[in-house]
């Protein structure tokens, strides 16, 4: 008797190893190399007529350098394209560490250029594109991609009626100066932010649609208990749509990214590229 309950356990514990390794080789191989495409249609009572059916593609946290290469990134430029999307934005952390961590500036800078968008690509930094000159570098590789890079800043799209602006990374830019009461009322206004914390503040403000990144998604979620850890100005909203209840009905998309931070894993929290489509109410 006691002979078969040490047997029974034998094999329990070499299921349980087997299992852990499993998990293990998925986390750290084959879910950071998967992609999923997002696509998302969104409602606007004050969305202008020629903004109707707008297509926005979004990609964020790249993190190039440490666990994501370029080789990963055309496969996202490639499902991005084949949206059609009339706009494109980045939402940060273009590397994880510039000068710890490099990659392919050039290989970099072709795959950006290739995505197209006949209404411009916007761009904003995170959190880890500063530090020791990276921001400079990002930067500049964004703009040899063809981005626009918003720092406190906006543009106006005429042709569309809609304003996009862009603010600085919260915790080691100026993004924190950022003021949103200065959002123009009389215009759409589509923001973008590496921290999605922010979007706690825009029930008095003019914002309608704010995209970001920052989260991950948890990057590591456990089934019930959702996400286990999640970085400062990214516990409030970890990922996917929200709405403010306010008079302008603003919302809030954030994406799970493409790359990993700290740890190269992923569980339950695949990489995404997402779409989103803009509709009149």
């Amino acid at each position: 008797m006691i002979g078969r309950f040490f047997r029974f356990l034998t094999k329990m514990l070499v299921f349980c190893v087997i299992l852990i390794c499993l998990a293990f080789t998925w986390m750290r191989w084959a879910e950071p190399s998967l992609l999923s495409t997002t696509k998302v249609e969104l409602n606007f009572s004050g969305l202008p007529g020629a903004a109707e059916g707008l297509r926005v593609a979004q990609f964020t946290d790249t993190h190039f350098g440490f666990d994501y290469d370029v080789k990963r990134f055309e496969r996202a430029v490639e499902k991005i394209n084949a949206f059609e999307p009339h706009i494109v934005v980045f939402t940060g952390d273009l590397y994880e560490e510039y000068a710890k961590y490099p990659a392919d500036d050039e290989a970099i800078i072709a795959a950006l250029s290739a995505l197209r968008a006949p209404q411009g690509k916007y761009a904003v930094l995170g959190n880890h594109d500063y530090g020791r000159g990276a921001d400079e570098e990002s930067i500049r590789i964004l703009e040899a991609g063809g981005f626009t890079v918003l720092r406190n800043e906006s543009m106006e799209l005429p042709l569309l009626g809609i304003t996009v602006t862009g603010v600085d990374d919260l915790l080691f830019g100026s993004g924190g100066t950022f003021d949103f009461s200065s959002l123009a009322e009389d215009t759409y206004n589509l923001v973008l932010c590496h921290e999605p914390d922010v979007f706690a503040g825009a029930a008095n403000t003019a914002v309608d649609l704010m995209l970001a990144g920052h989260t991950h998604g948890g990057q590591v979620r456990v089934p019930v208990l959702g996400e286990l850890i999640l970085p400062q100005y990214g516990r409030l909203y970890p990922m996917g749509q929200y709405a403010a209840r306010n008079v302008r009905g603003s919302q809030l998309f954030v994406s799970r990214g493409l790359g990993t931070s700290n740890l190269p894993l992923r569980f339950c929290c695949m990489p995404e590229v997402a779409l989103i489509t803009l509709h009149t109410k």
